[in-house]
């Protein structure tokens, strides 16, 4: 990736994460990158190319790297509880990265402007939905496997009940003051673990 290009996209991150897609223009950018329009447009032909880049750069590749981790090896519900863990920690340390003050609900604001209007990105994203759901009932399997939940269990129930803790009230805190271990997502995952594990 070109410096100039790198550049941009970043600082398009930042300024779709601060004021959301329909705030910022070609000559918001133009301010906030110091460049010319025909700089601009000689690496991204629009706005919705830019921010279709932006998404990829930024979520997309994010995403890429969280569902490569989910096939690595077989987890069991700790391993995969960590893995989000790590998950939310890289989208705080994106966010800090342009601007601390902005919160989570920042990010997801434009993740959901993505699904709602790019059908590639929305396929993409429910087909994470279905591999993360996929993925539980996997680690929920293996934990039984592993003696530390009952065989009975039922790893569908399960997958959809730890799915369903995807909470983001914590999120209304900036980046700089967010860590993943204090969302309420990862303490109810864990909470919710202790719970069900078998009492030895």
């Amino acid at each position: 990736m070109s410096s100039n290009r790198d550049f941009i996209l970043r600082e398009a991150f930042g300024q779709y994460l601060e004021y959301g897609y329909d705030g910022v223009s070609i000559s918001v950018l133009q301010d906030s990158t110091q460049l010319g329009r025909a700089t601009l447009y000689y690496y991204f032909t629009n706005k919705e190319n830019l921010f279709r880049e932006v998404i990829n750069e930024y979520v997309t590749k994010l995403e890429l790297s969280f569902l490569e981790k989910l096939g690595e090896q077989a987890l069991n519900v700790p391993q995969l509880i960590q893995i989000h863990t790590e998950r939310i920690d890289g989208i705080i340390a994106l966010i800090r990265m342009v601007n601390p003050q902005l919160r989570v609900t920042n990010y997801l604001s434009l993740i959901l402007h993505a699904y709602s209007h790019d059908e590639a990105f929305k396929k993409f994203f429910d087909e994470t939905k279905v591999r993360i759901h996929d993925a539980w009932k996997q680690a929920i399997q293996k934990s039984v496997s592993e003696g530390d939940l009952d065989e009975g269990c039922d790893p569908e129930k399960l997958a959809t009940l730890f799915n369903g803790l995807n909470e983001y009230d914590q999120w209304e805190k900036s980046a700089e003051e967010s860590t993943a271990t204090e969302c309420t997502f990862i303490k109810n995952c864990y909470q919710l673990y202790e719970f069900i594990k078998k009492k030895r």
